[in-house]
């Protein structure tokens, strides 16, 4: 009796489609399980939010406590309107936009209200309101999702049988998919949101897609031993004491999907969530220090373990910055930055790591409205594997230089915004605090001349030459001399010379780049930033010809790398190859239907063959990014906020007080 009746509460609870519906669209009631929507209502009046027994997860939590108890705690479980964060941020965008709008939002953060006609709550104490993305929702998902991200998924939400078949239904073909998770984690700002065009907006898919994690990640040299997808890192196996029956050898898929949210754990007071976070972000970036002259110190950072850029997420509202402090031989502190002043707030010439989205005067987004998003003004974030550097000026008598990359949500001002509607309880305190996050520290000794005490491993030093590489022509000078140095003492490592081919093309020297990718054939080296530096290189030199053998190289070794296509689908137009171009080009539109490159050479490939499109120019005007539209909102922010440490140029200075 207690199996049928559990069937027969499975089969109530589902049976229609969700997401993209047509005709007459299911109620969401059966969907959310047992629930007393009084006490729904009395908890979002008295506290602001509801975070009672979780809505959508029964009966799935009677076979599955494991699995059940973590997405009670998570992110997803909290991604509707009882995230207060979220809550404040999709009233603003109702007022401003109309309800009509609103399913831009609502396809990714109230699944359950976008079944509806008017997936607008009534109120935000509605049930549906405060459910988040409920367990049936995800492992309904059949059929593979659009690239567009979006939330353009479909969830066929039919009967879940208990026995044959029940795996299958629960486990779709794309459930454990990166391109599942790109369907609401890659973003295209619309013309209908922004009122102006088409802007890219969060997009951890194709970070993740273009690195070396994915098998991609044509520019990185020191590349990981394994891929990963976002299950491996976001969902690892961890026990499953309460006796899943989903366990495979007492293990689970962890459906905590911890990432960088410490602000709604902590909002809410679940410091176990808090510290799960914690210990999950420690040491995704690495810091070390290098050193190329007497009283200049790089800071370098390495993104080893975010399989996209970092900080990921919210960039107009979340924190991701360096503090550091020098100190002299009595322990006086001779300079700092990036420290919070007495009210939390983070110091302006703070050096911030962050894609900084701007309105149309050049004014950083304090509201999360992305309604009002123009463009980028710049972007720090640390890619996978590629390291960078900030130099810091040292005052004369420094002995010891601290530093640490720390990280929180959501800074003061933007939880001050949207926590103060909430009621005044110590959720609300909690909420207007977003907890600091300490991802990685490291301290050097400084000698009396101005130099660090350390002799780093041959790897560091590496790391350190890329970071100049990085930079602009005068740091690419002196990457080249450390380069050089890792040569003579490596000859049989081939991550040396590829830096140093790197350098060599920065500085425009072509045939010492040819030179070098030839010592890398010699020693067997099949990297694809091999053939990448030298396609790039010979393309500048506008040696058209050898430059496609080297891209057709690479595309031999990354066939489905959007960048390795791009470049094969323009140097086969340039040496001729129309057709050939034609081919790469659709290739890299099926593969991303918004990557402006494809329809450029696709467009471009038309034209040369006498087939003319404009349906391909007017899709690469469409996606491109208006590069001079940036620059223009640069010099306007830079005009507004002139003591601004968040730098424009690849590799800042700062000097006393963290300014540039």
């Amino acid at each position: 009796m207690k199996r049928l009746l559990l069937l027969l509460l499975l089969v109530s609870a589902v049976g229609a489609e969700a997401q993209r519906l047509s005709g007459d669209p299911p109620m969401t009631g059966d969907l959310l399980g047992p629930h007393d929507p009084q006490k729904i209502k009395e908890a979002v009046h008295r506290k602001g939010f509801y975070a009672g027994p979780a809505l959508g997860n029964d009966p799935c939590s009677r076979c599955h406590p494991d699995v059940s108890a973590q997405w009670t705690a998570s992110a997803h479980r909290f991604a509707s309107f009882n995230n207060p964060y979220y809550a404040a941020v999709a009233d603003v965008f109702r007022r401003e936009e109309g309800d009509g709008a609103f399913r831009f939002c609502a396809n990714c953060h109230d699944p359950l209200l976008t079944q509806r006609v008017d997936p607008v709550p009534k109120t935000a104490s509605e049930p549906a309101a405060q459910a988040g993305i409920t367990c049936i929702v995800c492992h309904s998902v059949d059929t593979p999702p659009p690239v567009e991200g979006n939330g353009l998924y479909t969830a066929h939400l039919r009967p879940v049988p208990l026995g044959p078949g029940h795996s299958e239904r629960v486990k779709p073909a794309p459930l454990s998919t990166a391109q599942f998770c790109g369907s609401c984690h890659k973003v295209g700002l619309l013309e209908s949101v922004t009122g102006d065009r088409w802007f890219r907006g969060q997009n951890e898919f194709d970070g993740w897609r273009d690195s070396a994690w994915s098998g991609r990640g044509v520019a990185v040299v020191q590349r990981p031993s394994q891929t990963r997808t976002c299950v491996d890192c976001h969902m690892p196996r961890v026990p499953a004491p309460r006796g899943d029956k989903g366990a495979k050898k007492g293990l689970v898929r962890d459906h905590r999907f911890l990432g960088a949210n410490t602000a709604l754990a902590h909002a809410r007071g679940d410091d176990e969530q808090v510290k799960a976070i914690d210990t999950f972000l420690s040491g995704v970036v690495s810091l070390a220090f290098g050193q190329t002259q007497p009283g200049l110190v790089d800071i370098v950072m390495v993104n080893r373990k975010v399989g996209h850029p970092f900080p990921g997420g919210v960039n107009d509202s979340n924190e991701a910055w360096l503090q550091w402090t020098l100190t002299d031989a009595e322990g006086h502190i001779l300079d700092r930055g990036g420290h919070l002043d007495a009210d939390g707030n983070l110091q302006p010439a703070a050096y911030r790591f962050r894609a900084q989205s701007v309105n149309a005067m050049g004014h950083p987004l304090p509201r999360r409205g992305v309604q009002h998003h123009r463009g980028v003004a710049y972007d720090t974030r640390l890619p996978p594997h590629a390291p960078r550097a900030v130099r810091l000026q040292l005052p004369t008598r420094t002995t010891r230089l601290e530093v640490s990359l720390r990280y929180r949500q959501h800074s003061p001002s933007f939880a001050a915004f949207a926590c103060n509607r909430l009621p005044a309880t110590a959720d609300m305190q909690r909420c207007l605090t977003p907890p600091v996050t300490v991802i990685a520290e490291a301290t050097v000794a400084v000698d009396p001349q101005g130099k660090v005490n350390q002799k780093p491993h041959w790897r560091r030093r590496l790391e350190h030459g890329l970071a100049l590489t990085s930079g602009l022509a005068r740091h690419a000078h002196e990457a080249t001399a450390l380069l050089d140095a890792l040569i003579d003492e490596r000859p049989k490592d081939i991550e040396p010379l590829i830096a140093a081919a790197m350098a060599a093309a920065k500085l425009g020297r072509t045939d010492t780049v040819i030179a070098l990718s030839r010592k890398i054939d010699a020693l067997g080296g099949a990297s694809p930033a091999r053939y990448f530096v030298e396609a790039k290189a010979l393309t500048r030199a506008f040696r058209h010809g050898p430059a496609r053998t080297a891209a057709e190289n690479l595309l031999e070794r990354v066939p489905d790398d959007r960048q390795a296509l791009a470049l094969a689908a323009k140097l086969r137009g340039l040496d001729g190859d129309a057709k050939g171009a034609l081919a790469a080009a659709l290739t890299l539109t099926r593969i991303d239907p918004e990557d402006p490159r494809g329809w450029l050479q696709l467009s471009l490939a038309q034209r040369d063959l006498g087939q003319p499109d404009d349906a391909a120019r007017a899709r690469w005007l469409r996606h491109r990014v208006d590069r001079a539209r940036n620059v223009q909102l640069r010099t306007r922010l830079r005009a507004q906020w002139p003591r601004l440490a968040e730098r424009t140029e690849p590799l800042a200075t700062l000097n006393a007080q963290g300014q540039p």
